[in-house]
């Protein structure tokens, strides 16, 4: 990796840090200032709606990375963000009127700042594509540290468990316009069309919205079932255990995004530089970088493990409760769960660099089937304990397929941008 690259993801690392740290600071004080149902209540609605939002964004953070040749341009790309966040809005709703209606300020909240978070994943997409690390990671930090003390200062002057989630939500709103408006700046200055509100609510961008769905449906249907990994355990435990657990399960597992960050940020530098790789059909230095992030993967999650073994209690009753460290182990398997992923999730962003994503779909698919299948059996007889083997057990699988699938589809993948060129 060149100086650049590696500047480029010490800023991306530093400002992914300083975002998890804000979401995970908002677990750790509802944990210790508010009730264990409230804090089910709040993971109950990001399970579900965490998943929909991911499934509305079709990947457009990557695609908008790797489309070098603009296919859909910059405002299909957002109507088509636009109508698909729309769409699983009024889904979200409706399933929550029909299933669980006590949820329904959490909820309200929750869309609020997921709306929010998307439309500045968005508009981050595009400055990494100018390769603007830099200023997205100081936009990022601000955020974040905002965040922070936003729900600090509600938490200590005793705000209601609704006032905490809403000073976290409009946060995201305010950098939220920000963004947007620094999103229309820069396409002004970069691209023949500027973003414009007449262009993505046009027509024609609605017709191009859709083809982008149809075209990269299984882009979508990928993402939720990855996402699902952290989310289904979570109403397997609600149902057979009670809403409390789930709360409990999802504020240890949190640790995961530890690891999670080094991986992403890795993962959104080195997206670009696989693309272009890919596009100059230099073959042999893609795999070599490859290589490497899997490499990077594997020491990272034998860290992560040795640190959960040793310290994990202490760190569990540190952030949480006395009462949630009892589950030391948990977080240990967890952790041993999150390293095998950390493995494989760099060869799902080489196969996204060559947009090669049906076979990630039915991976991931097999993955989640055998999770279900697992939480189904295992949570009535031991619990928390019995969604991290789950949890275990789908990353094994998830690695073996990974494993076998990449070799084939790189090879065919140069070949045939070899014979186009040639």
């Amino acid at each position: 990796m060149n100086s650049s690259v590696a500047k480029s993801s010490a800023y991306t690392l530093l400002a992914n840090v300083l975002l998890a740290s804000s979401h995970w600071l908002l677990f750790v004080i509802i944990a210790k200032f508010y009730s264990g149902l409230e804090l089910g209540q709040f993971v109950l609605a990001l399970s579900f709606i965490s998943p929909a939002f991911l499934f509305a964004s079709f990947k457009l953070r990557t695609l908008i990375m790797v489309d070098r040749q603009w296919q859909f341009s910059l405002n299909e790309y957002f109507s088509a963000r636009l109508l698909a966040n729309a769409i699983v809005t009024l889904g979200c709703i409706l399933f929550v009127v029909y299933q669980w209606k006590e949820l329904m300020q959490v909820v309200t909240i929750v869309l609020l700042y997921r709306w929010c978070d998307s439309l500045t994943e968005f508009a981050h997409s595009y400055q990494r594509r100018l390769q603007y690390f830099n200023r997205i990671a100081v936009l990022m930090a601000a955020r974040s540290l905002t965040t922070m003390l936003a729900v600090t200062v509600v938490a200590i002057n005793g705000g209601t468990f609704i006032n905490l989630l809403a000073s976290w939500a409009l946060t995201a709103s305010v950098f939220c316009l920000f963004d947007l408006w620094l999103l229309r700046s820069s396409s002004g200055e970069n691209e023949s069309q500027a973003l414009s509100i007449a262009k993505f609510i046009s027509y024609g961008s609605l017709v191009r919205a859709l083809a982008l769905y149809k075209q990269y449906f299984t882009v979508a249907c990928a993402l939720v079932i990855s996402s699902l990994f952290v989310y289904l355990p979570n109403f397997f435990l609600n149902q057979q255990m009670g809403v409390e657990s789930a709360g409990y399960f999802a504020s240890i597992s949190y640790f995961l995004v530890a690891g999670g960050i080094i991986v992403n940020s890795l993962s959104q530098v080195l997206t670009p530089k696989l693309a272009i790789y890919y596009q100059r059909r230099e073959q042999k230095a893609f795999s070599r970088l490859l290589r490497q992030l899997c490499l990077i993967g594997l020491l990272l999650g034998l860290f992560g493990v040795g640190i959960a073994w040793i310290l994990g209690g202490f760190f569990l009753e540190l952030f949480y409760t006395p009462y949630i460290a009892k589950f030391h182990g948990v977080l240990t398997l967890l952790m041993l769960a999150a390293g095998v992923r950390y493995i494989y999730i760099f060869v799902g962003t080489a196969l996204a660099s060559i947009q090669s994503f049906a076979v990630q779909t039915k991976i991931y698919a097999c993955g989640l089937s055998a999770m279900a299948l697992s939480c189904y059996l295992l949570i009535p007889e031991y619990g928390l304990y019995g969604a991290a083997y789950a949890m275990f057990i789908a990353t094994l699988l998830e690695c073996l397929l990974f494993a076998l699938s990449i070799r084939p589809h790189v090879s065919k993948a140069f070949s045939v941008t070899t014979k186009v060129v040639a």
